[in-house]
């Protein structure tokens, strides 16, 4: 019995110090966290404090493009790391990152980026996890653009002759942050040439060829790092031009055998032109007369007039013979003729009329009507009243007086209409008088009269015009029964259209047609009836310059506003003219001859031929 009290305490004692050593071990592995080996970013071994978390940029760390990467670098000394961040939809993003190992993102806007670390408590043995975080910003910037401040501007555009010089004006603005390396005209996108450019300073260039014109702004974005450099441009619309060589002259036609200015230019029925009187160049007024031959382009003397003029009026009449009437010879004892001739083509001879004019007058219009009478109209008249009108009578070869305009009119135009009646338009508003129209008064070189030569005789009120003209043109375009009123003193570069398909009245409108390319007076202005078109050539600028230019009116009888003006490509006078004659010849081609008497020498002998 004793001996098995001693064996069972033996056995007790013995197992004693082995729970005892378990024990030991077991608190040494509790208070050593778990056990294993050391520490790193994944556990806390040894830790006494939370671990250290930022979260930085690996790249330069400046602001980004949207889309464009920026690189974050996740830093803590243990523990497991999360990226988390919210895009431009409002989606929610996490991803695991390893400590020290960098990673990309393309935020599409400006974007906070937070790392997550979690960890052991360092503080406690027992399980307690704990997070630690730590933020960035990625800023995002819109990519420059200048485009909608980037403009040029060019004058004259278009088609232009070689020679033309063109402006070029450059507009644009550099926005803050941005910092411009150049701005540069490009022409035809030569970079190895390029023209300086400053905002708001034209430059000047002269093209040899078809040339587009673009503005090109280089600039570096400072905004981002590193720094991004571009160029942006215009585009080159409209600021084109088409470089077409200068305008062809007009062929050259025969020399005058007198050089004159103030005369009257007749186009015979047998095809011949004839001129008649005017000033030459030595300042006296002529009496000879000469017939141009298209055939040979010559000149030939034919029979002298009766009586030496200047500023008077011819009218083919219906037998083939052509009527002279009034004007002035030059000396100091009369202003202006009463005196009237006819020229026998056959002959060569003139002959005075039976009769005289009522009023002695020049700058008047004559007009052949359908009855065969001519209408003798306005001028300046010597004595006696401007506004008294006269019938000449082939028949008899007697002036009668038939109904009165109702005001004086020089510098007008007379206009035989399709319905036979006779528009007279505008007038010298030198004595700045005023006429009542419809009730309504208007300054009467805006005024019309209508003269109806059946029944009785009688003038009324046609359409005001919408500018005051005198020294105007007006055309009627054959076979449309429009009527082409052009330029003037007043009038400027303003057409008017007026449709006189019917007889017009003081209600009638003046549609405006598109403006001339510049102001003209004393011009001429004919209808070749070959190209359906209407030939302007010559005549006064607004600065009084006598001009070489010519222009076309091609109509649209439908909606005559879109009727147009053709410049470019036409023929040009070799001699700057103004008072000059065009006449339309029966092979298609104008004759032009003639220039503003101002001083002795000043007048040229020399004629011109225009053709289509």
């Amino acid at each position: 019995m004793t001996y098995e009290i001693f064996s069972s305490l033996k056995s007790h004692i013995i197992r004693w110090p082995r729970h005892l050593l378990m024990a030991g071990g077991l608190c040494l592995l509790v208070a050593c966290g778990g056990g294993g080996g050391g520490g790193g970013a994944g556990t806390s071994a040894g830790a006494s404090t939370p671990p250290t978390i930022t979260l930085t940029r690996s790249d330069s760390g400046g602001s980004v493009y949207p889309g464009n990467t920026a690189m974050l670098l996740p830093q803590f000394n243990y523990g497991s790391g999360t990226l988390r961040w919210i895009d431009s939809s409002g989606t929610s993003h996490t991803q695991p990152v390893v400590a020290g190992t960098a990673m990309s993102v393309n935020p599409s806007q400006t974007t906070t980026y937070t790392l997550s670390v979690t960890y052991q408590d360092p503080t406690t043995v027992r399980s307690s996890m704990l997070t630690g975080t730590a933020a960035l910003t990625v800023t995002v910037v819109a990519p420059p653009s200048l485009a909608t401040s980037l403009s040029l501007a060019i004058s004259p555009s278009g088609t232009v002759t070689t020679g033309t010089s063109i402006q070029v004006t450059p507009t644009f603005t550099v926005p803050a942050g941005l910092s411009m390396t150049s701005s540069n005209i490009l022409v035809n996108d030569n970079t190895a040439s390029p023209i300086a450019a400053t905002s708001g300073t034209p430059v000047v260039h002269t093209p040899t060829v078809n040339t587009t014109y673009k503005l090109q702004v280089c600039y570096t974005d400072t905004r981002v790092i590193p720094f991004v450099s571009s160029c942006e441009s215009t585009n080159g619309t409209n600021t084109s031009v088409q470089v077409i060589s200068g305008p062809t002259k007009l062929s050259t036609g025969g020399l005058l055998n007198v050089a004159r200015s103030d005369f009257t230019t007749t186009a015979l029925q047998n095809g011949l032109i004839m001129v008649a009187g005017g000033i030459n160049s030595a300042g006296a007024v002529e009496k000879t007369v000469e017939l141009y031959d298209p055939a040979n382009n010559k000149w030939t003397r034919t029979g002298d007039m009766k009586t030496a003029r200047r500023g008077h009026a011819a009218t083919l009449l219906r037998d083939g013979r052509v009527l002279i009437t009034g004007g002035y010879d030059g000396t100091a004892a009369t202003s202006a003729l009463n005196k009237a001739e006819t020229f026998d083509p056959a002959t060569g001879v003139w002959t005075n009329t039976t009769g005289t004019l009522i009023q002695a007058r020049r700058w008047h219009t004559s007009t052949l009507l359908g009855n065969d009478k001519v209408l003798i109209v306005g001028g300046s008249v010597s004595s006696g009243s401007g506004t008294v009108v006269e019938l000449f009578d082939p028949a008899t070869g007697s002036f009668t007086a038939t109904a009165s305009l109702r005001i004086p009119r020089q510098g007008h135009t007379a206009t035989l209409l399709p319905t036979g009646q006779v528009l007279v338009i505008g007038r010298n508003n030198s004595d700045a008088t005023y006429l009542s129209v419809n009730s309504t008064n208007y300054e009467s070189s805006r005024t019309t009269e209508i003269y109806s030569p059946t029944g009785t005789p009688a003038w009324t009120d046609g359409p005001v015009l919408a500018y005051g003209r005198d020294s105007h043109t007006a055309t009627l375009l054959g076979g449309s029964n429009m009527l082409l009123v052009t330029g003037g003193y007043g009038g400027t570069n303003k057409a008017e259209v007026l449709s006189v398909t019917t007889a017009p009245t003081s209600l009638s409108t003046w549609v405006s047609a598109p403006d001339m390319s510049t102001s003209r007076a004393l011009h001429t202005s004919t209808y070749v009836s070959s190209i359906n078109k209407v030939l302007v050539i010559g005549g006064y600028n607004a600065t009084s310059n006598m001009l070489t230019s010519t222009e076309l009116f091609t109509p649209d009888t439908n909606t005559p506003a879109n009727s147009s003006w053709s410049t470019i490509g036409n023929k040009e006078l070799d001699l700057a003219r103004a008072m000059h004659t065009s006449t339309l010849l029966n092979n298609g081609n104008v004759l032009v001859l003639g220039t503003y008497y101002t001083t002795t020498g000043t007048v040229s002998n020399t004629t011109e031929i225009w053709s289509p």
